[in-house]
């Protein structure tokens, strides 16, 4: 599947059907947790581009850059984690390592604990000498196919975005600012079915929504907005030129 900036690596790993040494945890598809990146314009394309192609362009690279942001720290401190050869505590796996900032050298930690039906997760991160830090917690089913998670920032409380997740069809990762945040409210879906990529946008407190499609292998698709032509959908092809929708 082609795709993207992955997100997989941010916390989630495919859980076991019990926490023993021969049943490691394994990560599940990076399919799971990805933005998806809007087709390019090359070369002649970029002259050629139309309004539809830029209007769609620009919605979904300003929600996939805002998203993405939020997640470097949390990506990059699980990945280092996760380089780590993980230990079984009273059922509970660890990866713990320490990565540089800067200067500054930072403990990662990533817990998974099976409960039941599915696998608890929880990120932590500290700079040497300050309190651990939870930046992420998480459930995954024990197939790996489903799941949820809420990121935390250490200079508000509570989550700063959450997120749900299902490949047991369609690829689809659904993005949303909870209340008491700046648009809250707000959502964002990406889904893959076959070689067609989906952006479902929804912006609060305006209620302005947004669809857009595309094809991954031409770049070729449609837009729809809410402030636009009344959500007319309109249309570019291969070239990224205008073209009437069929």
């Amino acid at each position: 599947m082609t795709r993207r900036l992955p997100l997989a690596l941010l916390l989630v790993f495919a859980a076991c059907d019990s926490a023993s040494d021969s049943a490691r945890p394994d990560p599940i598809a990076p399919a799971a947790f990805s933005l998806a990146a809007f087709p390019s314009a090359e070369g002649a394309q970029r002259s050629a581009a139309g309004l539809n192609f830029l209007t769609a362009a620009t919605r979904v690279g300003v929600v996939t850059t805002v998203v993405g942001l939020n997640l470097v720290l949390p990506h990059a401190a699980t990945a280092a984690a996760t380089r780590a050869t993980p230990t079984v505590t009273d059922g509970t796996w660890t990866w713990a390592s320490t990565v540089d900032v800067g200067e500054t050298p930072v403990d990662v930690r990533l817990d998974g604990t099976p409960a039941g039906s599915a696998i608890a997760w929880r990120l932590t991160t500290n700079r040497t000498g300050d309190a651990p830090f939870t930046f992420t917690t998480a459930s995954t089913s024990l197939d790996g196919q489903t799941g949820a998670w809420q990121l935390f920032n250490p200079d508000v409380s509570g989550p700063v975005l959450t997120a749900d997740f299902d490949v047991r069809g369609d690829d689809t990762v659904t993005f949303r600012i909870p209340a008491g945040r700046d648009h809250a409210g707000s959502s964002v879906r990406y889904e893959t079915e076959g070689r067609t990529q989906r952006f479902d946008w929804t912006a609060q407190p305006e209620n302005v929504r947004t669809e857009v499609e595309w094809n991954l292998d031409t770049g070729a698709g449609w837009v729809e907005a809410s402030d636009v032509a009344g959500g007319a959908r309109a249309c570019w092809d291969a070239q990224r030129r205008d073209t009437a929708c069929s």
